[in-house]
């Protein structure tokens, strides 16, 4: 599949050094990661996990991460073509038992932001989950520390559905207790679904 200016590739269809290489450049920056509250994704373990998880995720459901590259014919200031940008995609959970949500995520590489790849890679995630499963909600999930992140998932067509107090684990990982969890969705959530995104670490 393609977006207008980049190549796309399912995550879990190479080998493990190669999906590394598409994840780690974007992973690395603590940047990439101030919008959830975590902390850099180093360590091989946890990385070839999530890796796994969304191989698993195109084999079940036929929909997940892609690894994102510049086109072949796209050149931009500082960037070669099939330059490697990050990955993203939607990724299909359980919120509770009969409840799933596609979980809107992506990783783009610092020296590749100001480009609009991420509200690129996000409206192909979205119209993917729309072709695959509709009646599935999209659901993105963030801190209000970096607005740009915000501003992506309403780009994408998302709208803030819930603004609270996360959980405790959260919390500590930020080191502010007045931060604030915000949930998009394109549409209205119910509980069983909301509960998930809002409260999960």
């Amino acid at each position: 599949m393609q977006c207008p200016r980049c190549n796309v590739r399912r995550h879990g269809y190479c080998s493990p050094n190669t999906r590394r290489k598409t994840w780690l450049p974007s992973s690395q920056s603590p940047a990439t990661s101030e919008d959830r509250g975590t902390s850099r994704t180093q360590k091989p373990a946890p990385t070839e996990s999530l890796l796994e998880m969304f191989g698993v995720g195109w084999q079940q459901n036929g929909l997940s991460h892609w690894a994102v590259r510049l086109g072949n014919d796209q050149a931009l200031p500082g960037l070669a073509p099939r330059k490697l940008v990050g990955r993203g995609g939607v990724h299909l959970l359980e919120a509770n038992e009969g409840s799933p949500l596609w979980k809107l995520g992506y990783r783009i590489a610092p020296e590749c932001w100001g480009h609009g790849f991420d509200t690129e890679l996000a409206c192909h995630g979205i119209e993917g989950a729309h072709a695959c499963r509709d009646k599935t909600p999209v659901v993105d999930r963030m801190l209000p520390l970096s607005p740009a992140s915000l501003t992506v998932a309403q780009r994408a067509g998302l709208r803030l559905r819930w603004e609270g107090r996360p959980s405790p684990s959260t919390v500590e990982a930020v080191g502010e207790a007045s931060v604030k969890r915000l949930i998009l969705a394109g549409r209205e959530l119910g509980p069983e679904v909301l509960h998930w995104p809002a409260y999960r670490g």
